[in-house]
């Protein structure tokens, strides 16, 4: 017998319950990762839509898994849509825009931190780097995947410095 489509999804979306909170801000985990790191009351406003952007993500994943459920009980699609939706209310903010000064620490804390605390909660999420460099995007795309292959996410020691290997040059923390 082979397995519908919605079962696999169901499957797929069953290991996002596992969500990992342990750093209730990007903010927290760059301070882990960095003990280096600044705090500032800007960083802080970012901080809290990021927050907010991470619970909308979460009502998408919930909606997705409660469809699926929907649908492998055989509730019409249409059907599925709306009981999902008047069932899960929307949370959290689905767009943000940052507008900032330069050198605020913007870049790194949405970018590098912010992405890395959702792949920590949300290991299927697939997430794009779009800059108007190229470089610069590049760069904070490996020190993600730096993060999460060096560390797990979390690291016991500031990562201040590290040539890693897979950036093929030390980390520079910051815009």
């Amino acid at each position: 017998m082979t397995r519908q489509l919605w079962d696999v999804v169901a499957d797929e979306f069953e290991a996002v319950q596992r969500l990992r909170d342990d750093y209730p801000t990007p903010g927290a985990l760059a301070q882990r990762l960095d003990p280096t790191t600044v705090q500032t009351p800007a960083l802080e406003i970012i901080d809290a839509h990021l927050v907010q952007v991470r619970n909308a993500i979460a009502v998408m994943y919930a909606r997705r898994a409660r469809f699926a459920e929907l649908v492998r009980q055989d509730v019409d699609e249409e059907e599925a849509i709306e009981q999902t939706v008047s069932e899960i209310p929307p949370a959290g903010i689905d767009r943000l825009l940052i507008s900032f000064c330069p050198q605020q620490g913007k870049s790194s804390r949405v970018t590098r931190y912010g992405i890395l605390r959702l792949l920590r909660q949300f290991p299927m999420l697939r997430v794009g780097l779009v800059s108007y460099d190229g470089a610069n995007a590049n760069q904070f795309g490996y020190q993600i995947r730096a993060d999460i292959e060096l560390f797990n996410g979390v690291s016991d020691s500031s990562t201040s410095g590290y040539d890693s290997p897979r950036t093929k040059r030390p980390w520079v923390d910051g815009c």
